[in-house]
């Protein structure tokens, strides 16, 4: 018998549902975490230095035949103690809450050991987006959500050598949207474990995009690079997603094949890395690379290209996320020209190769482009971004329009 697929509203039930079996717990242990390290406003005060920041946005696309876009709301609360390494984080990303604590000393040298949970409802991944050669089909889209929980042990190895070990637990839950298809299959995976080894070299100059997290797009000067190897190991690694094209007698919906084929491990590579130098003190120039390989994924871990808003590997004139694949390389270089104050205004080229960028199990790159001006306007306190991209349609070639606008604030 075909297991009938949650709805949305099913979908969030479970979610608080899940919730709920864990709420007394959940509280007994932050009661104790608050009782520990923050037994009053005047003794946290004391005892750590505290940052809070506010951002907000979109991103907006004109593609041949429709114009959309997606925005953002960003809070964010940051507490670095007096005494020691140990930090805490919170924040709200539009259906995003996330939870940290980091550098908690071991007592070795350099060793230290941290947790983060988050839970993003309904919109993970922007799965409800379904984009095939530039053009949304909704119908292929659905919702997503999920819980998570991550302990980290990590190694501070020198000044510029930094290294992380975890395992994230992550529940996942979906639905359906209004648009989606009957004939679309959801993914029938509850539960995931995702062990992650990270390597970070860092040997950037400081500045206040660094760490003030009102000012979204970072400038760079020095250089830094990391590298993820990670794995996924899930409850239920069966097909699903959108139709295989195919015909014959035989086949029917529940027989056909999916174009989403994850593998009993999926194992996964990125690398990303950033270097930027002042040639002027009005004018400077800044490089970043994406880079990622991929093995067994679907779009559950597909890394997301497409748009100019930092979430994803950028590329100028593509909609937000439009370009889903495990084995990717994209490229951004960046001209800053400090005009007034701090001030800045520039161009920005992207480039980059996407191997199946169509999901169909095949081999096939395909070379994208886009540019863009923009405006890096930055107060004392304040922050705002103005982003105008072009780049090629992929149904077409026809040129296409992206755009956006943000503004923070830090306190």
């Amino acid at each position: 018998m075909t297991k009938r697929p949650p709805s949305l509203a099913e979908t969030l039930r479970r979610m608080l549902s899940g919730l709920g079996r864990w709420r007394m717990h959940a509280a007994a242990l932050l009661s104790g975490w608050l009782t520990l390290t923050l037994p009053s406003s005047a003794d946290a005060q004391s005892r750590f230095t505290s940052r809070q920041a506010a951002a907000t946005g979109v991103e907006v696309w004109a593609v041949p035949g429709s114009t959309a876009g997606h925005g953002w709301v960003l809070l964010t609360s940051d507490w670095q103690h007096r005494s020691s390494p140990v930090s805490v984080h919170a924040e709200l990303n539009t259906d995003t809450i996330r939870l940290a604590v980091h550098r908690v000393p071991l007592g070795a040298a350099g060793l230290w050991l941290g947790a983060r949970v988050a839970g993003e409802a309904v919109f993970a991944g922007l799965l409800m987006d379904y984009w095939d050669n530039s053009e949304n089909l909704t119908e292929n889209g659905f919702y997503a959500s999920y819980l998570s929980a991550e302990p980290v042990l990590g190694w501070d190895a020198g000044r510029q050598h930094f290294l992380e070990l975890s395992v994230t637990g992550r529940r996942w839950f979906f639905g359906r949207s209004a648009q989606t298809s009957d004939t679309l299959l959801l993914p029938d995976v509850d539960w995931v474990a995702e062990p992650r080894f990270r390597y970070t070299w860092w040997r950037m100059q400081e500045d206040i995009s660094l760490w003030q997290r009102q000012r979204l797009f970072r400038r760079v000067r020095g250089a830094a690079l990391g590298v993820e190897l990670g794995a996924d190991f899930r409850d239920n690694n069966a097909p699903w997603g959108v139709q295989r094209a195919s015909s014959g007698p035989e086949v029917t919906p529940a027989t056909q094949e999916r174009l989403n084929q994850p593998g009993s491990t999926m194992l996964r590579a990125r690398l990303w890395a950033a270097a930027g130098h002042t040639f002027h003190w009005r004018f400077r120039v800044q490089w970043r690379a994406d880079v990622g390989l991929g093995h067994n994924e679907d779009d559950l871990t597909r890394q997301r290209i497409g748009g100019m808003n930092p979430w994803v590997a950028p590329m100028s004139g593509q909609p937000w996320a439009s370009n889903i694949t495990g084995n990717f390389a994209t490229t951004r270089v960046s001209t800053h020209l400090r005009v007034q104050q701090e001030h800045e205004v520039g161009a920005a080229f992207d480039a980059g190769g996407v191997d199946d960028a169509d999901r169909t199990g095949e081999s096939a790159a395909r070379f994208l482009w886009g540019a863009s001006v923009f405006a890096d306007l930055r107060g004392e306190r304040w922050q705002a971004d103005i982003h105008v991209g072009v780049g090629p349609s992929q149904r077409d070639r026809s040129l296409q329009l992206t755009s956006l606008v943000g503004f923070g604030w830090g306190f």
